[in-house]
């Protein structure tokens, strides 16, 4: 795999850095997720529960390795020392200065490592007058304009179902360190990655920013409607589903009639999308009425026959359990728990032509690789082991 080779040390928890590791693991880097002795990472204790195990946890940290220490013994930090050296990637999540004070910053651990690459996940980033305040995901929906902009059209904003500002940050968190591990090819340095999860948010804001920055427009919640293309919305179909559906100008003329709406191709007031925009609400009431006529599965596959974009609004267990393509892709993997027994995941997006993701292993137990790494990777002896469970550096 791509990365094989490649061994990251993870003092992440929760969602935005554990998922950024999930990526590096299952694309072949050896993570070594580190945790607190006795509850590990917090979201261990989240539901939903399989035989006392979390299922929230096992959605993105399978294909790692478990260390249980307690950073604040002596015995811990040499051994952090002793990984780092051994180690391309830090991957931490901690508030700005709490590695400082543990002593596992980038300018402690760089002494050890010059091509360390050090990658700090946090909700406003190292610098600012933000830097201190706590931050989740809701927080930072609400913060970055993403909240402001979701939500029934004209009505109060919501927070995406998603929590897709940290699952953004994941996925530059592993971006900016696979960058750096190609640069480091090049120049034989390592180097600090300062990433923020605020400004992750403002950055996906794309378009919407545009609109405001480049013509004042302050944008507001629009429902599952966009606001610079009509049609672009859900319609109720006649068995009580919801489709998308979304037209340009080329396809409005067979849109409208499939839709039996012809004599509107061409209409000055309905023709180009610009005309569609200013009248939305009479484009939309026409197609409303003409989509409650048929079911979805009707609909789709006449939109399909003409070419036309439509797609079902699926509930996750029709998508994940009852579709073709997803079955087809094999998006759909499982793991084998030594507690859970047999697990259902959702596996990695990308393919590639001639390498590819695997599901190394289940997520692990607490700890459960503590005596496998200070033994096979650092060649402690088991009395070594033995003294710092003792003491409690390890558990």
């Amino acid at each position: 795999m791509s990365l094989t080779g490649v061994r990251v040390l993870d003092f992440s928890r929760v969602l935005a850095g554990p998922y950024a590791s999930l990526m590096l693991a299952e694309l072949g880097a050896d993570v070594i997720k580190v945790e607190e002795p006795g509850t590990g990472d917090e979201s261990r204790g989240w539901p939903p529960f399989v035989n006392g195990e979390s299922g929230y946890f096992f959605s993105v940290n399978r294909s790692k390795r478990s260390i249980a220490m307690n950073l604040k013994k002596e015995d811990a930090k040499r051994i952090v020392r002793e990984l780092t050296a051994k180690s391309d990637v830090v991957l931490e999540n901690f508030a700005p200065g709490v590695t400082k004070r543990l002593g596992i910053d980038y300018g402690a651990l760089s002494a050890i490592n010059p091509k360390l690459i050090y990658c700090s996940v946090s909700g406003f980033g190292q610098t600012g007058p933000y830097k201190d305040k706590r931050a989740y995901d809701p927080i930072l929906q609400a913060m970055s304009g993403i909240m402001s902009v979701t939500g029934s059209r004209g009505g109060e904003p919501v927070k995406c179902g998603v929590p897709v500002t940290d699952v953004a940050s994941a996925m530059v968190a592993a971006f900016t360190v696979a960058v750096s591990l190609f640069r480091r090819e090049r120049s034989g340095k390592g180097q600090y990655i300062d990433l923020a999860m605020l400004d992750t948010g403002l950055s996906m804001m794309t378009f919407l920013s545009g609109m405001m920055l480049c013509a004042g427009e302050v944008p507001t919640t629009f429902g599952s409607e966009n606001p610079t293309r009509v049609p672009s919305a859900n319609y109720m179909c006649g068995d009580g589903r919801y489709a998308h559906v979304v037209i340009n100008d080329r396809q409005w003329p067979k849109f409208c009639e499939l839709l039996g709406l012809s004599e509107y191709a061409a209409h000055p007031e309905f023709a180009l999308n610009r005309e569609r925009v200013a009248n939305r609400d009479r484009v939309n009431a026409m197609i409303s009425e003409r989509m409650k006529t048929r079911s979805t599965e009707e609909w789709q596959a006449l939109f399909d026959a003409e070419g036309l974009p439509m797609g079902p609004v699926n509930s996750l267990d029709r998508i994940l359990l009852g579709d073709p393509q997803v079955a087809a892709r094999e998006m759909v993997k499982s793991f084998t728990h030594p507690v859970a027994g047999e697990v259902k995941c959702v596996d990695m997006p990308y393919r590639f032509a001639e390498d590819g993701t695997q599901i190394r292993c289940a997520p692990p137990l607490l700890g459960q690789h503590t005596d496998e790494i200070l033994t096979g990777l650092l060649g402690y002896s088991p009395e070594d082991v033995a003294r710092f469970k003792a003491e409690g550096a390890i558990a």
